[in-house]
Parts: structure tokens; C-alpha cells; sequence
């Protein structure tokens, strides 16, 4: 961490981030990859050591790393790489982070994807699926019921923070629906983190049309 901010036209400590990368150590090599910066002098090196991590680091997690690292960096010219890492790695935790990712530069290529991967019963992609669908009105409900229906502790705000935001953008067939939906788990689920965060979204949920009524009317 020291070391960081300390790159900047100094070529030695750059070079122990390069080296860092290739590290034994799993934990060193992620701290590398979050850490190492590029200017214009070594880009094209830091860039060519990121996606050596992504293609042949056994690590998820590291990857997970390489990935936002690279995406930093580049920005939109990351498209075509994140769009290969969804077709082609084999980890879930990559491919929801490369998901993620694309769905700032480029949504409907992630929509495209998550409407593709929607399927999954990964606690860990659903997540970055329900982030996806949380901004479109289309009708993805049953994706959200069965996202949240599976939630695990670790997966519950993300899941059910989407779903709020999904029901507000809603038309009132579905948000009917989502709002039943959301009673049945605060009256039937057995969970205590499911329940307490279904009776939250409701009371959001109110809040939320109830604020937007009264400025409709002012």
C-alpha cells in the first residue's frame, strides 16, 4: 500500500508491481493487480500483464482483480475483452464481475448477456444479473423471485436492493405482483434476513410512490 502511490515516474517500484503480478502468493498477486498503475510511458506493458492474469491465473479472484483493474484503465475500450471473459471464463465470480463492468459502458450488450445467463442459480451471477434487470422495465419479476428465493445471507441486500429499485421503474401490473410476492416472504420464508429486508422494500416502496404522488399533484 505504501509503495502505491509512489509509481509515478519511478521505474523501480513500478517494476515491483510488474513482478508482484507473477508472484506465488495468491494474496500478493491480487494486491498487485488492484494496485498497479499505468500512465502513458507503461500502459502497454501494465495492460499486456492484466491480460496475461485474465487468460492464465488459476485464481478467480485474481482475475476478478485483473479485471476492474483493466476496465479503470481503458474504460469503454474494454467492450470486446469483458465480452470474451463472459463467453469464455469459467468462473461465475469472473463472469458476474465482467458483467458488471460492461453494464456501464455498454447496457445493452449486458442486458443481452444477462438475459442469456438468467438461468443460473449462482448466488454470486444472479447478483450481477438482478443489477442488470434492476434498470430496465421489462418483465424479468420471475428472475428477481427466484434470485431472492435463493438468497444467502452474503447475496440478500444486493438482491433485494435491485428489486427495489426494479418495482419503482415498474408498471402497477408488475409492481402488484412484486409487492404480493414480497408479503409472501415476510409471511411464509424462514430466513430472518429475507423476511426483514422484504418487509423493508415495502415500506420503501410506500414511501417512494407516496413522495412521488405528492409532487405530482404540487
Amino acid at each position: 500500500e505504501a509503495l502505491r502511490y509512489k509509481q509515478k515516474d519511478n521505474v523501480q517500484v513500478h517494476s515491483i508491481f510488474l513482478k508482484a503480478l507473477k508472484d506465488k502468493i495468491k494474496a500478493i498477486r491480487m494486491e498487485a493487480a488492484s494496485m498497479i498503475e499505468a500512465d502513458k510511458t507503461n500502459e502497454k506493458e501494465v495492460l499486456l500483464a492484466l491480460q496475461n492474469i485474465i487468460n492464465t491465473d488459476t485464481e478467480p479472484n485474481v482475475r476478478e482483480k485483473a479485471i476492474n483493474r483493466i476496465v479503470r484503465i481503458q474504460k469503454a475500450k474494454s467492450i470486446d475483452l469483458l465480452e470474451q471473459i463472459i463467453n469464455k471464463d469459467s468462473s461465475y465470480a469472473v463472469i458476474a464481475t465482467a458483467l458488471t463492468n460492461l453494464k456501464s459502458y455498454n447496457y445493452t450488450a449486458a442486458y443481452s448477456y444477462a438475459t442469456k445467463l438468467s438461468s443460473t442459480e449462482n448466488p454470486t451471477l444472479m447478483v450481477a444479473i438482478s443489477k442488470v434487470f434492476k434498470d430496465t422495465t421489462a418483465d424479468n419479476l420471475e428472475f428477481f423471485k427466484k434470485a431472492i428465493w435463493l438468497n444467502s445471507p452474503a447475496t440478500a441486500y444486493g438482491n433485494f436492493q435491485s428489486f427495489n429499485e426494479y418495482l419503482e421503474k415498474s408498471d402497477n401490473f408488475i409492481l402488484e405482483k412484486g409487492i404480493l410476492f414480497l408479503k409472501d416472504i415476510a409471511k411464509y420464508e424462514e430466513s430472518s434476513y429475507n423476511i426483514s429486508s422484504a418487509k423493508q422494500i415495502v415500506r420503501n416502496l410506500k414511501f417512494y410512490f407516496d413522495s412521488k404522488a405528492k409532487k405530482d399533484t404540487q
